[in-house]
């Protein structure tokens, strides 16, 4: 029987504010370890490392051979620029590859996710934010709305929000940047 009162009691409190921003917080965090893990077991990170380090030092030899107008020099790094190329794509197929383990499961947890976050076939507000959001073109309408509390953001914008704070914290403490 507890459990029976229980269980309502807990989605009430998740399901909204401030529940429901601190259940998105988390789920953000979770996701983006989970996604930097399978960067870090199917891509190699230091070779990344190695092609990021590449492309910054050919960049940088190019642009200070044209500010010195050194036509030899420029030459000599443009032969090397379809090696940086080459390099380039590789970089860009590892990063890739974790997209093939992580999207799909993304989707479906969004799909599962945007349902527990809606009421009666409209979206609820799951977080507060300190300024109104409504007057932009376009968008303001579509990220959030205001109630009697305040302006207040739906679930995939919140979302939005947090994994983008969070992401790149993540991803250098599990040294998944490759820079």
């Amino acid at each position: 029987m507890l459990i029976n009162a229980l269980i309502p009691a807990i989605f009430e409190i998740i399901q909204y504010p401030p529940g429901s921003a601190l259940l998105v917080i988390g789920i953000a965090v979770v996701s983006s370890l989970i996604s930097n893990l399978i960067t870090r077991l199917i891509t190699d990170t230091d070779q990344l490392r190695r092609y990021n380090k590449q492309i910054r030092l050919h960049k940088e030899a190019l642009k200070k051979a044209e500010m010195e107008g050194d036509t030899k020099k420029i030459i000599q790094l443009q032969r090397k620029s379809k090696y940086i190329q080459k390099i380039t794509g590789k970089m860009a197929k590892e990063r890739i590859k974790p997209l093939i383990f992580t999207f799909v499961p993304l989707i479906i947890l969004f799909y599962i996710l945007n349902g527990f976050f809606t009421s009666g076939g409209s979206p609820i507000l799951v977080a507060y934010t300190p300024f109104r959001l409504n007057n932009i073109p376009f968008l303001g309408n579509l990220l959030g709305a205001v109630d009697s509390i305040g302006y207040g953001l739906y679930f995939v914008f919140w979302y939005m929000i947090c994994n983008f704070a969070l992401a790149t914290v993540i991803s250098r403490a599990l040294g998944t940047t490759g820079e």
